[in-house]
């Protein structure tokens, strides 16, 4: 077991995953898909097209407990697992979440006084809410917790694909800005861990340090295929509209005065109801576990080949009669995880703005980040942004944006994320240099088909100008 949790430590730490909670790419309204982040983004273009897959890739990795070069030592043949000084780099609750998302359609038009939109997206999410005494079982056994119980309830997991089908409005008045999208989710699969308790005690030297477990958790799975055969298998699991959902986005915009503007978004309101290939397993119930007979057990043992098997053996055996396991195949739903965008924003000029940004959102635990950032446009095919932002513990988070109009041909280009200028790595054996020094980097390019301004550059409607863009 302490190998298994080392190795799932490790895991966190090494993988190159995905995440979105993106700080930088919102000051980007005139990209059609930064109204992902806030529906009530005026665009630039009276028409914007984005194709498969090019239109937008997404990815990103989030670990609030430790970066890959805090966790590890450089070693004439590779690095090495700091094992023993991860316990002293988590919070009490830490957090693992990796995503990634790519659009199959994207559109978005101008229709009289309103903008619509219209997108398909891909989209693998991973989150995994893990305590610190986890970690600290993995990394030095039970002896730290001896006389104490330790409650894991917190740790948790949920990992799920699916598409999303968004239909958006954007309406401005005179000052204010609002956008809603509804969203149409289709379920593929989903793996749900959740604890209602899991606990282990320790006993003192008295009680020959004997370990007391108990739990109540259950492993929630749907959708998993048993076996994707050719083409024919793909296709059913790509396709299958037996676990739906729903989703809902609010966004505004409001012009407090000439040159202060306010934004914000609730993204993710929403649920997805699993019902295909439904399996769950619940195991429940309590054991207690002599230290001191374990150890006796394999020393009495010692001298016999399959002493380690007839011992394991035994005490599976134990947990067996120890836990009530169930399973069943009732139907279950889960919930997306809201996040909160919360934007001032400053105009030097209508080239030049400064913007504001709390980010929160809560999966077990609540997870906030502040971002400063400025937008500058330079000629009419060029847009550059860098941002500054505090989250997870981290004061050296810098993120940069790029967006390319070049005259004369429809097309957009836009490149975006956060932490991209900092932490870099050049990992042993290869010559691409890796964020390794961030706990939360992610990355949004892309390429759009755009035709049509709404009004000439320079009548955008920035609030020092009392222009409508809709007049």
């Amino acid at each position: 077991m302490k190998k298994i949790l080392l190795f799932a430590c490790a895991m966190i730490a090494l993988h190159k995953g995905f995440s979105q909670n993106e700080l930088t790419f919102p000051l980007f309204e005139n990209v059609l898909q930064s109204s992902y982040i806030n529906p009530a983004h005026v665009p630039e273009h009276k028409v914007s097209i984005g194709l498969p897959v090019i239109s937008s890739m997404y990815v990103g990795v989030t670990n609030t407990g430790f970066t890959f070069n805090q966790a590890t030592n450089k070693i004439p043949d590779g690095r090495r697992l700091k094992s023993n000084e991860l316990p002293g780099m988590l919070r009490r609750e830490n957090y693992f979440y990796t995503s990634f998302n790519t659009d199959l359609f994207s559109l978005r038009i101008k229709v009289k006084h309103f903008f619509w939109s219209f997108n398909i997206t891909e989209k693998f999410i991973n989150r995994i809410s893990y305590p610190k005494d986890l970690i600290t079982l993995a990394v030095n056994g039970n002896q730290s917790f001896i006389g104490n119980e330790v409650s894991f309830a917190n740790a948790g997991m949920n990992t799920t694909h699916f598409r999303e089908y968004g239909l958006g409005i954007v309406k401005q008045n005179k000052k204010f800005i609002y956008g809603v999208r509804l969203k149409y989710l289709q379920g593929l699969s989903n793996v749900n861990f959740k604890t209602k308790s899991l606990s282990l005690k320790t006993g003192t030297e008295d009680q020959f340090y004997a370990m007391t477990v108990g739990t109540d958790a259950t492993v929630y799975t749907a959708g998993i295929p048993t076996e994707i055969d050719g083409i024919d298998g793909a296709r059913n699991y790509l396709m299958s509209t037996k676990n739906p959902g729903m989703g809902l986005d609010l966004g505004f915009t409001y012009k407090l005065s000439k040159r202060i503007v306010l934004s914000g978004a609730v993204n993710n309101i929403g649920f997805i109801r699993w019902t295909d290939k439904v399996k769950n397993y619940n195991i429940k119930g309590g054991s207690q576990f002599s230290g001191a007979n374990l150890g006796k057990d394999l020393l009495d043992r010692i001298d016999t080949a399959d002493a380690w098997e007839q011992v394991g053996n035994k005490y599976l055996d134990s947990l067996k009669n120890s836990f009530k396991y169930t399973e069943t195949a009732e139907h279950y739903t889960t919930s997306l995880i809201p996040q909160l965008y919360l934007t001032g924003k400053y105009i030097f000029s209508h080239k030049t703005h400064a913007a504001l940004t709390f980010y929160l959102e809560k999966y077990i635990a609540f997870r906030p980040a502040l971002s400063l950032a400025l937008y500058q446009e330079i000629g009419r095919w060029l847009n550059i942004a860098g941002s500054y932002s505090i989250q997870y513990g981290q004061f050296n988070n810098f993120g940069l944006g790029v967006v390319i109009k070049p005259p004369a041909i429809p097309l957009q280009f836009y490149l975006c994320g956060d932490q991209l200028i900092n932490s870099y790595t050049v990992a042993d054996g290869k010559n691409i240099p890796m964020p390794l020094g961030s706990k939360a980097y992610n990355i949004r390019l892309g390429m759009n088909i755009v035709f049509g301004s709404v009004k000439l550059h320079d009548k955008q409607p920035y609030p020092h100008k009392k222009i409508n863009i809709f007049e």
